[in-house]
């Protein structure tokens, strides 16, 4: 066998594993191994390079990925609050305008006459909308309290046929109930009859009656089936519409009968008004009880002055003014304008 051929022939061997370009840089390469290309260097560098600014940019992304959920549930609350202050500001323009024009039927003028603002109708309805708030919270808190002691009863399953025998029994009640405010929409209620029965007795009916039917339903042995299901949410809806619109028509009663109430405080505190006395440079034409005095003297620029007057209000430039001794029925109501003709003097009254 021939050594010196075995010697002196090239070596063709492949390089070990772990070496090449993924292999560690400190590892020396082995005879006749095959340098990494050059031009893979740069790509390595890179990958292997600081990734500071990935992280950067990461941080950008979750932020403004955050600030649309931020402005997400800004304009849902936006989207809630907007039309619950629109209905309230109706509510409030609508209440304040009916006690206005009734204390202004019971005067003798119509409501219009005072051009009042919407402002002036919303500032006026304060005291038709507070009492009912009040009394529809401690209705409703007690309204919940039993049925917090029911859903109680049925859990532990006390008295099981006792609520269901309430529940059947209220569900007729209701039923009467509804009956009878129905036909006092279209039938006048007799005589002394109580103004707010009507739309208490619809709201209270409705309750009432898809409470005992909630009652029923979640104490019955059998399972609820979809059809049952649905017709349960469509009587709740139905139930809580009826409890709004009688809430809504009770409300504008109460409004009605509190300015009517207004007037009838006005008739009989007439002397608490303020005391008005006018200097007008001409003859107003004022009757009795009016006295009408003529001042002398040449240099007087308002010649004739009125006394026996109360302010009932100022409004638009204009005077409203009440004779002392003013009747519903028979007293008239007095109007003048706020120009330089004319000068008021006012005293507090009692």
């Amino acid at each position: 066998m021939d050594t010196r051929a075995r010697t002196s022939a090239p070596s063709t061997e492949l390089p070990a594993e772990g070496s090449g370009p993924l292999a560690d840089a400190d590892e020396p390469l082995t005879a006749g191994a095959v340098p990494p290309p050059a031009a893979d260097a740069p790509a390595e560098t890179a990958r292997s390079g600081p990734a500071e600014p990935e992280s950067s940019y990461a941080d950008l992304s979750q932020s403004d990925t955050a600030q649309p959920g931020t402005a997400r549930i800004v304009l849902e609350w936006v989207g809630v609050l907007v039309p619950f202050t629109t209905i309230l500001t109706a509510l409030a323009f609508w209440f304040g305008w009916t006690l206005t024009n009734a204390r202004s039927r019971y005067l003798g003028v119509d409501a219009s006459v005072f051009e009042f603002s919407p402002t002036d109708y919303m500032l006026r309805s304060a005291d038709a909308v507070i009492v009912p708030i009040i009394v529809v919270c401690l209705v409703g808190i007690a309204w919940l309290g039993v049925l917090a002691l029911v859903l109680n009863l049925m859990r532990s399953g006390r008295r099981i046929a006792g609520v269901r025998l309430g529940a059947q029994i209220g569900l007729v009640v209701a039923t009467m109930g509804l009956v009878i405010a129905v036909r006092a929409m279209f039938v006048p209620m007799p005589a002394g009859t109580w103004y707010l029965l009507a739309p208490l007795l619809l709201g209270g009916s409705a309750a009432l009656a898809a409470t005992a039917i909630a009652v029923l339903r979640r104490s019955s042995s059998r399972p609820p089936t979809k059809d049952t299901r649905m017709w349960a949410r469509s009587s709740a809806v139905l139930s809580a519409t009826l409890v709004v619109i009688s809430l809504f028509w009770a409300a504008t009663l109460y409004a009605d009968a509190l300015g009517r109430g207004r007037g009838m405080d006005v008739e009989r505190q007439l002397d608490q008004l303020p005391a008005t006395t006018v200097f007008s440079a001409m003859s107003l034409g004022l009757g009795d009880p009016v006295t009408e005095t003529v001042i002398e003297g040449a240099d007087a620029q308002y010649r004739y002055r009125y006394d026996g007057l109360r302010l009932l209000l100022r409004s638009a430039d204009t005077y409203f003014l009440l004779p002392e001794g003013w009747r519903h029925g028979s007293g008239a109501v007095i109007v003048l304008h706020d120009t330089s003709d004319i000068r008021m003097e006012f005293t507090a009254g009692r």
